[in-house]
């Protein structure tokens, strides 16, 4: 199995935690661009998990089709010491 490598030009970042999720049950998100404002009727769920053991609810729980998960990262240098190589 290959291993994530860290180096000048590849990070390793975890994205586990709690993010945005909604269900798009018309399929609408793509053409009304959901990607850039906060999702509507944005639930928060842990990542990684099955959204349908997440909610008792039997909308979210049943549902089969689009959904989205949103959370925020900021971009720049890498943490830690090192910096972003001059030709990156």
């Amino acid at each position: 199995m290959l291993r994530p490598t860290v180096n000048a030009c590849r990070d390793r970042d975890r994205l586990d935690g709690l993010w945005g999720f909604a269900l798009d049950p018309a399929g609408e998100g793509r053409d009304q661009r959901w990607w850039r404002d906060r999702l509507p009727g944005r639930l928060e769920v842990p990542v990684p998990a099955s959204y349908n053991d997440v909610s008792a609810d039997a909308e979210v729980r049943d549902h089969v089709g689009d959904v989205w998960y949103q959370t925020h990262r900021s971009s720049g240098p890498p943490p830690r010491s090192r910096s972003w190589p001059p030709t990156r």
